[in-house]
């Protein structure tokens, strides 16, 4: 039995998923443990539990703890009905992919890096104690070896797997090493990761891959400002819309939950939120992305390469309070390879709509008779905007030797790679 922990945040559980998936393939039983914190049980419990004790391993040997793939696949189905599955919070959570799993655990332990003090203690002895647990689950599954995906969801098992002596292998899927995978990277038997070498290609949805298409004009722009929205990005759009509707370039949003009622009423005043499709999140997201020629978006992981895979040419703003600016890293990886483009947060500021903005937080019946002042506004104040330059310099040359560069850097599903390593690892260690 294979042990895959991790998550915390969408890009590392929509990793684990990738590899539960690829072990399934091959006939291969996986146990997942996570975390009570974070986003993991959304991916990997029961949707629409309530019972946080429902989860927990204080009765582990009375199966308290483990919810089953097929347990956990029947509840889901009788839950699916109550989903919104265009309002999740959980970055394409997939409710029935427990089905991946022999078992999910799910331990009270939460972060430690930006915790303080009493906080801070707390939290490792969380991570500590759950050691115990992790034994009893190792025992219970005949666990032969632990895959972290990262996160602090993955402090126990990967701690676990160095004290109970099993393998451990460990994904990095920044292009920044994460706290915890620098401090177990020396006890890993391997480190895989698509942005160091050796280069191990990351895992992504086969479908990035299957519907890839190379870009050669600029019909079609997409914002993405991930599940849980970027109101930079979602800013730029608004300060953009005009312009880029003016010259035939149609506008694709995704928002997030948080901000969908801001946005939404700031396009119904600029009125063009008829002429623009809007949306909070979606779980097929892919099939918006496949639609565009260029795409404007945050650095995440999953998201850098997920368009790689796509080969869509895509401008990205880092999320500035990412941990060690990871996501500056991810992006300058791509723009080193002249494969993307990069704009810094701080550098868009003073050309964020200001007049437009003041304008946007106005009295709305002030707005209401002056909405054409506000669209020629919107339209003379992107003409600063550096994000309307990345966009004019997309010529139909740049546009397809950028896209034919990401198209060279992703061609397998990394799952499959680690995976072959992994159980190549252990069938050589019975021998």
């Amino acid at each position: 039995m294979i042990v895959i922990t991790g998550g915390g945040t969408g890009g590392h559980l929509s990793i684990a998923q990738s590899l539960g998936e690829e072990l399934r393939k091959r006939g291969k039983k996986a146990v997942y443990i996570g975390s009570l914190s974070g986003q993991d049980r959304a991916w990997f419990g029961d949707a629409g539990a309530d019972s946080r004790a429902e989860f927990s391993l204080d009765s582990v040997d009375s199966d308290a703890g483990v919810k089953s793939g097929a347990e956990s696949s029947a509840q889901n189905s009788t839950n699916a009905g109550s989903t919104n599955a265009e309002s999740t919070n959980a970055d394409s959570a997939d409710t029935n992919s427990t089905a991946l799993f022999e078992a999910c655990y799910f331990l009270p332990t939460s972060g430690v890096v930006n915790k303080r003090g009493l906080s801070k203690l707390a939290s490792i002895f969380a991570q500590l104690s759950a050691l115990q647990k992790v034994r009893e689950i190792f025992k219970r599954h005949k666990v032969r070896a632990v895959i972290s995906v990262g996160g602090f969801s993955a402090g126990p098992a990967s701690i676990g797997a160095i004290v109970f002596r099993k393998p451990l292998f460990i994904h990095e899927q920044n292009a920044t090493m994460g706290r915890l995978n620098e401090l177990l990277a020396p006890f890993a038997k391997r480190v895989f990761s698509a942005f160091k070498e050796p280069f191990t290609p990351y895992p992504i949805k086969q479908e990035a891959l299957q519907k890839r298409r190379i870009r050669n004009k600029l019909e079609s722009i997409i914002f993405i400002g991930g599940s849980q929205g970027a109101k930079a990005i979602n800013d730029v759009a608004l300060a953009l819309a005009p312009t880029l509707l003016s010259r035939g370039i149609s506008i694709t949003h995704q928002c997030g939950a948080r901000d969908l009622a801001r946005v939404r009423e700031a396009y119904q005043k600029l009125g063009l939120l008829d002429k623009i499709t809007l949306f909070d999140f979606s779980k097929e997201l892919i099939s918006y992305l496949v639609r565009a020629d260029v795409c404007v978006a945050r650095a995440g992981a999953s998201s850098v390469w997920e368009n790689a895979a796509l080969a869509i040419p895509t401008l990205y703003i880092p999320y500035p309070h990412a941990a060690k600016n990871h996501q500056a890293s991810n992006a300058q990886f791509f723009v080193s390879r002249g494969a993307g483009a990069m704009i810094l947060e701080r550098d868009l500021q003073s050309s964020l709509q200001g007049d437009l903005q003041k304008d946007l937080s106005a009295d709305s019946g002030a707005l209401e008779s002056s909405k054409m002042d506000s669209a020629d506004s919107a339209k003379l104040d992107s003409t600063k905007n550096p994000v309307l330059d990345f966009i004019d310099s997309c010529t139909p040359s740049m546009l397809e030797s950028t896209s034919q560069a990401l198209a060279s850097m992703i061609n397998i599903n990394g799952a499959s790679v680690i995976i072959d390593e992994v159980l190549s690892y252990l069938g050589a260690s019975q021998n």
